[in-house]
């Protein structure tokens, strides 16, 4: 996997495709990002709740297709890239 900061980076800048293994098993592909002019209008608890984690190998994002907060295990991740289209 590309390096975790690099890719914590790309997701503050914009729309990131990421495909990771589930738990079960499974690949998923999901198109995340942490750029706040993407994200809902949350209140403060929301917003905690939705970014706060102590696991760093938990990764929290918003999905732009599903419309809400997911996370995925760093460890999982298969590959992840910017360029989308």
């Amino acid at each position: 996997m590309q390096n975790l900061e690099q890719l914590k980076a790309a997701l503050a800048q914009g729309v990131v495709q990421v495909t990771f293994t589930k738990k079960d098993g499974s690949t998923r592909v999901m198109l995340a990002t942490w750029k706040t002019s993407l994200l809902p209008v949350m209140t403060v608890e929301e917003s905690h709740t939705a970014t706060a984690t102590k696991d760093e190998n938990l990764v929290k994002v918003y999905d732009i297709q599903a419309q809400g907060w997911r996370s995925f295990r760093a460890e999982r991740v298969q590959s992840w890239s910017t360029d989308i289209t």
